[in-house]
């Protein structure tokens, strides 16, 4: 892969990242539109700055996404120690009495249902390690006796740990509600480019299905005077902007819903990457199979901060409106991309606000409900009981400034480590 901060990339290991094989026509009109609106080119964002506009690098390969799966689980499955179970449910952390000092639960194995419905267990001599994400490992801990102990006692639920469990979600928060419309030649969404499109895929792993839809340039900016905390704050962004295919009305569509799909729209997701508002992950049960209940807690922090970093990127889709029409985009008012914000002054704060409360949607980037220092040690292991660890974006307890999926992996990573350190005896007999 040829990148630009070598010193921030290395050329091996299991895990493949590289630009987008295919660009899409609009991008290098919006890097433009960027630049005119004073946020200037930067070559690698994953280099030693973020701020400004830049292609996106993305876990692919041939054309093809780079999963964790395939990295890793993939070339691992015809291990001799190595099980892998699929559509099965974990339901609950089993435990039992330790004899060490001082005596605490330990973790002895996992209750699951399998694909068939039978419940069965799975014992485990050493640890357990749970990796099922921010939303339903605090589920599990929860349903497994660690959490709050008033909202355990609430739903009859033993008592294993006391701890703020599901406490703390984050997420990185974004309104869709500023798009761009994108007429022939520029762009197609007609069925015989689209049978192209699959031929082009089909025969060489090429053409727009073999990119990340439009998600193929990015923008940091900072909007507030005071920088988010880190070792070099002045370069740290609070605020990033995401081109997208699709747009969120506030009634709950993406683009699915009648004729909306087939309109040619390129949409400015504003996103807040270091939100202040907090959200929750609880149960309003003891069935293991219901889901868990989430409040995301979207702009919800006393000061409105949350909501005045998403407002300014709105602001820059307006500041690129002429840039951006010279070009062959024009700024979309649609009625129906915000209905509830019809009756508002295009353009107005008033607008823009309401855009941002009524069409904001996940970015999927959930973090903080088994966070570290509050649930987990340094070491991943939760704490008031033993043999259990936590090795997903769950005990992540802030949010990083971008993506998820690389800080994810990196604490899998050392999750690794730490395993293998805590049981070198187990580790040297299998090497």
């Amino acid at each position: 892969m040829n990148l630009v901060g070598y010193d921030f990339h290395s050329t091996g290991g299991p895990q493949a990242v590289s630009w987008p094989p295919y660009r899409h026509p609009a991008i290098p009109r919006f890097a433009a539109a960027f630049a005119e609106a004073g946020v200037p080119p930067r070559l690698d964002i994953n280099a030693r700055g973020q701020l400004g506009h830049s292609v996106i690098q993305t876990t692919a390969a041939g054309g093809e996404r780079w999963s964790t799966y395939r990295g890793y689980l993939q070339p691992a499955l015809g291990r001799p120690n190595l099980r892998a179970i699929t559509y099965a449910t974990v339901t609950e952390v089993l435990f039992h009495h330790d004899q060490g000092l001082p005596p605490k639960p330990r973790a002895s194995g996992v209750k699951f249902r399998d694909a068939a419905g039978q419940v069965r267990v799975v014992r485990a001599r050493r640890e357990v390690v749970l990796t099922a994400g921010a939303l339903h490992t605090p589920q599990i801990l929860i349903l497994s006796g660690i959490g709050p102990a008033q909202d355990l006692q609430a739903l009859n639920i033993p008592v294993v740990s006391d701890l703020p469990v599901g406490r703390g979600l984050q997420d990185h928060p974004g309104p869709s509600g500023m798009a761009f419309d994108c007429t022939p030649p520029l762009c197609h969404v007609d069925w015989e480019h689209r049978r192209q499109d699959l031929q082009d895929y089909g025969r060489h792993r090429g053409g727009p299905l073999s990119s990340a839809s439009l998600l193929q340039l990015t923008a940091f900016l900072r909007t507030t005077p005071e920088p988010p905390r880190g070792p070099r704050p002045a370069e740290q962004p609070d605020l990033q902007i995401v081109l997208d295919g699709t747009v969120v009305s506030d009634d709950g569509t993406v683009c699915l819903d009648s004729d909306e799909w087939r309109m040619n729209r390129i949409s400015m997701q504003s996103v807040a990457l270091h939100p202040r508002s907090r959200g929750s992950v609880h149960i309003n049960s003891s069935d293991p199979l219901g889901p868990p209940l989430v409040r995301l807690g979207y702009f919800t922090d006393d000061a409105d901060h949350d909501l005045s970093v998403v407002v300014a990127g709105l602001r820059l889709a307006l500041r690129m409106e002429g840039p951006l029409r010279k070009r062959g985009l024009a700024l979309s008012r649609d009625p129906r991309l915000a209905p509830a914000c019809t009756h508002l002054a295009f353009g107005s704060d008033e607008h823009l606000r309401c855009l941002a409360r009524t069409t904001t949607y996940t970015t999927w980037h959930f973090v903080g409900t088994c966070r570290m220092g509050a649930v987990v040690d340094t070491r991943l292991l939760v704490r008031g009981v033993r043999g259990l660890r936590v090795a997903d974006a769950s005990v992540i307890p802030t949010l990083t400034s971008g993506n998820t999926n690389a800080p994810t992996i990196m604490v899998a990573e050392r999750a690794a480590d730490f395993i293998k350190q805590d049981h070198r005896e187990l580790y040297r007999a299998s090497a």
